[in-house]
């Protein structure tokens, strides 16, 4: 025990090759902890983006204080990033999480994460519908770079899931093949209250997109937001017919560049 560093009682030592890792305690909790620190021991910073309104690491309202915690205790970092002041996105991110941005990411901030994952970096966007934020008419950069630049679009609909006993709370009821939903089965449903959906465009050099969540045929996309509520049950010309799309992923084959979109960020905060 001496030789080994440990310097109290119900102190678990965990080795692999010449790496050891000590969990403080015997609890599942502490010794997943120690695993993950041993497994991968190298740094890994994932940054939240802030500065347009964004749920908060820290907590609050809303917050994403539970979702730190769960990526802490798989030995990531967690930190706040605010390009406004900073201008730079950090050499040591593996992942950049734009989680429910309530004023729009300016042009200057998309070029900065366009080049990020140019050089094959990471993004996750989360976006409301827009008539849950303040983007009002004003274009959005953001959504804009994420249709040119990976056929991603964001829609500006929100959907309306009649399979569901609240209308605005959309419900997963299939998964496309991918890496990400490969360990998710008919026995998991994702819940998206208030979510918008997500169209997908193919022949954007190098990018492969995919849907990764879809709705049931029996959802639309409404348009008209005076009817949000689900009171009209029709579907109208221009609303989106189901199944929708909630989630998808890209990934560029040339710069190993890749996205993860949702078109909601209730789902990921403490609230949710």
């Amino acid at each position: 025990a001496k030789e080994a560093g440990i310097t109290g009682d119900g102190k678990i030592l965990l080795t692999m090759d010449n790496r050891k890792e000590i969990a403080g305690f015997a609890s599942e909790t502490e010794i997943t902890k120690a695993l993950y620190r041993l497994i991968n021991p190298e740094p890994r910073v994932i940054y939240f983006l802030t500065g347009h309104g964004e749920a908060s690491i820290d907590g609050g309202t809303p917050g994403m204080s539970l979702a730190r915690q769960n990526l802490e205790n798989k030995n990531y970092t967690v930190k706040s990033l605010n390009l406004l002041s900073t201008a730079k996105i950090p050499e040591d991110a593996l992942t950049v999480v734009i989680a429910g941005p309530k004023k729009q990411v300016s042009q200057v901030e998309v070029n900065q994460l366009k080049a990020y994952a140019d050089a094959g970096g990471s993004l996750i966007v989360m976006e409301d519908p827009v008539i849950a934020t303040d983007f009002g008419v004003s274009p959005d950069p953001l959504a804009a770079y994420l249709t040119n630049e990976w056929g991603i679009t964001l829609n500006d609909d929100i959907i309306i899931d009649l399979s569901s006993q609240q209308a605005l709370v959309a419900y997963s009821e299939s998964y496309s093949p991918h890496p990400i939903t490969q360990n998710l089965s008919q026995n998991y449903i994702v819940i998206m209250p208030q979510a918008r959906s997500i169209s997908i465009t193919e022949g954007v050099e190098n990018v492969t997109p995919s849907g990764l969540l879809l709705t049931s045929a029996n959802s639309r996309g409404e348009v008209n937001f005076v009817n949000a509520e689900g009171s009209q049950v029709t579907l109208d010309p221009e609303d989106l017919p189901g199944p929708l799309v909630m989630a998808a992923a890209g990934e560029n084959l040339a710069t190993n560049g890749r996205v993860v979109v949702f078109g909601n960020s209730i789902l990921a905060t403490d609230e949710g």
